[in-house]
């Protein structure tokens, strides 16, 4: 993969968000847009992650289900893969340096310690985890504020929530 300016994972790369994040970087890549794919993750969705590496490369996989990590291991071989497993492959790729955005579309509270950790090292973060926000929005936004990254909504409840906010004064805002 050549190099490049912009190096993205995406957490929940198997799910309806993951594979059009996918399709918006492949249709931006095709008109010049330098980017590249880390990392990429799914629960239990093992053929369809095995087609997105053959299609965009990354470095690695997280599987988070130990019995189809265990299959995947043991029916693809990919050349200079590293497979990674469960809830501690996230949070681990998550602390890495070698990324640059982070798009976390896992289901549940399960993208909390992942946002977490990405956030602490740097990275702007598009997150489609409604839960890590209903969940622990009082400890996300402050990190946000105090690591200076970008938190950018990709899923429509909130997206919708932060357009029609834009241009308000936070004054105006009481809920």
């Amino acid at each position: 993969m050549p190099s490049t300016s912009k190096k993205i994972t995406i957490l929940g790369s198997t799910g309806s968000i993951g594979r059009n994040s996918l399709e918006v970087i492949e249709n931006l890549r095709r008109n010049g847009t330098d980017l590249g794919i880390a990392y990429l993750s799914t629960n239990t969705n093992i053929r369809e992650l095995s087609l997105q590496i053959k299609k965009f490369t990354p470095k690695g996989v997280i599987i988070l289900n130990e019995n189809k990590y265990n299959e995947f291991k043991s029916t693809h071989n990919f050349k200079n893969l590293e497979i990674l497993c469960g809830k501690e492959g996230l949070n681990e790729v998550a602390k890495r340096d070698d990324y640059n955005f982070l798009i976390n579309a896992v289901v549940g509270f399960s993208g909390l310690e992942p946002t977490i950790e990405a956030i602490k090292t740097g990275k702007d973060i598009a997150i489609a985890n409604k839960e890590t926000l209903v969940v622990a929005g009082e400890i996300i936004i402050p990190l946000i504020k105090k690591y200076k990254n970008k938190l950018l909504p990709i899923d429509s409840e909130h997206s919708a929530i932060l357009q029609c906010l834009k241009g308000e004064e936070e004054k105006n805002i009481q809920k």
